[in-house]
This record gives C-alpha cells, structure tokens and sequence, in this order.
C-alpha cells in the first residue's frame, strides 16, 4: 500500500518538525506502507532525509502563496 501526504502547508515550525521525526521514525512495513508519496514545496522537501520508500514531490504551484496551494489541492 502506498501513504500519500499532502504537506503543501508545512512550513516551517512545528509541523515542519513534526514531519521529518515522522518520517524519520515511521517503520513502514509495520504499518503496511510500501513506500510513502510527500507533496509539498521544495523547501520543505529539502528538509527530509534521503529514503528510497519516501517519494518527493513538488509542483511549482506549492513553492508560491497560500491561494496557488488551494488552487493546487482543488486540482491534483
């Protein structure tokens, strides 16, 4: 099974925090993940430590304002 996360407003703070220690401490195959899909901008991308189950990916709506990531959620 395969986990997406849409983390388009993770920013900073503590839900960026809050990310990359789930990310970092999930046992995947425990949880019946074969790998995990994380939506979001390239900052916040860049925060997450390299793992071949973990997917990055971005779209260069989510790099902007609040109203281009609403836009994105109601299209992707």
């Amino acid at each position: 099974m395969i986990l997406g996360i849409d983390a388009s407003n993770v920013r900073a703070g503590g839900g960026l925090t809050y990310l990359i220690e789930l990310l970092n401490n999930a046992t995947l195959e425990r949880c019946g993940f074969n790998k995990i899909i994380v939506w979001s901008s390239t900052f916040t991308l860049a925060n997450i430590n390299e793992n071949k189950k973990i997917i990055k990916q971005n779209h260069a709506l989510l790099n902007r304002s609040l109203i281009y990531r609403i836009l994105w959620q109601n299209i992707y």
